[in-house]
């Protein structure tokens, strides 16, 4: 199962590494995650967080949140006619805010948490490493040979990668076309450029400057969730392992008249220890990711029912007046 898992985020992190460092890497030597703690080789990533997905993307959906509720004080009702405040920009609004801020508070959090999960995660891997060893459970012949059906295991998840990477274009020419794009929300409400007055040169300098923008955003915070899912989801797979090798060898090793307890107990504790570190952390990313789909929930459906509601009085204001004609 290990190198299932080796070969899996082996994959992952030829992509990963090809962008700054993160606070948390995977050394292809070793197999085993590495700490980062040098502000120059965390520099990138900080820019990358603070230009690229903050003031690029984050803050100018939120001055859109605000022009909108802005627009809702001044009307006394929702501006389904505004052309920021259309479903599809809310729609855009609430993906930008929980793709890329949901990338800048889940990097921040690796960067408080990295020790516990670096050394939670990688006593797993020590722990399948040690029970492999042994002997008990696997003979030495079929150590390090994958199954046909781990090998397509592998060839199915190093396709997930690229995944963002077609979707990040995608998104970047869907969303400039549509007008749903960042910087297009900043340049026609608080610039206003007359584009007749200019050239189609600038015009289109513009808006191919906007696409590369939301793919950057894209690849960055994507790069940001691949990663976070390699922490989380295959030590996670690892443990079930890990606990079914342990079972496995106490059978082995009852059998054979020398039990080793306080090696078991050991191991066990380890497992108990490690992810009783980790679970305050847990439950504070749980927490934000209930808080976050709740209020992304709310805003859409509010956003729904008002802006049907004015269409349903603007509909029918409208009949009453063709009426009275």
């Amino acid at each position: 199962m290990a190198q299932v898992i080796y070969q899996i985020i082996d994959s992952y992190s030829l992509k990963i590494e090809k962008f700054t460092k993160l606070q948390i890497i995977w050394s292809k030597k070793t197999h085993r995650l590495i700490a980062v703690h040098s502000s120059k080789d965390l520099l990138g990533w900080g820019l990358d967080c603070l230009v690229t997905l903050g003031i690029c993307a984050v803050l100018p959906k939120l001055a859109q949140v605000v022009y909108v509720f802005k627009k809702y004080m001044e009307l006394g009702h929702y501006p389904d006619q505004d052309l920021f405040a259309t479903p599809m920009q809310m729609l855009s609004v609430a993906g930008s805010i929980m793709g890329c801020g949901g990338a800048i508070c889940l990097s921040c959090f690796a960067l408080v948490c990295q020790n516990e999960v670096v050394s939670t995660v990688n006593s797993l891997f020590d722990m399948e490493e040690l029970l492999l060893n042994w002997g008990n459970v696997m003979s030495p012949r079929d150590r390090g040979k994958l199954t046909k059906r781990e090998t397509l295991l592998v060839k199915v998840f190093s396709y997930v990668p690229l995944f963002w990477a077609y979707l990040a274009p995608t998104m970047g020419i869907f969303g400039v076309i549509e007008g749903l794009d960042p910087l297009t929300f900043v340049v026609e409400h608080f610039i206003r450029p007359d584009w007749k007055r200019y050239s189609s040169f600038w015009y289109f300098t513009f808006k191919a400057f906007s696409v590369v923008m939301v793919m950057a955003a894209t690849l960055s915070s994507g790069r940001i969730f691949l990663a976070v899912g390699c922490i989380f989801v295959c030590p996670s797979w690892l443990l079930r392992h890990d606990v079914r090798l342990l079972g496995k060898d106490y059978e082995k090793m009852g059998t054979s008249g020398k039990p080793h307890f306080r090696i078991y107990i050991i191991l066990y504790n380890t497992i108990i220890i490690g992810f009783a570190r980790l679970g305050p952390y847990l439950a504070v990313i749980a927490s934000f990711l209930l808080f976050g789909c709740w209020s992304v929930v709310i805003f859409v459906n509010v956003v729904t029912i008002t802006g049907g509601v004015s269409c349903l009085l603007i509909g029918g204001i409208s009949q009453l007046d063709l009426r009275n004609l």
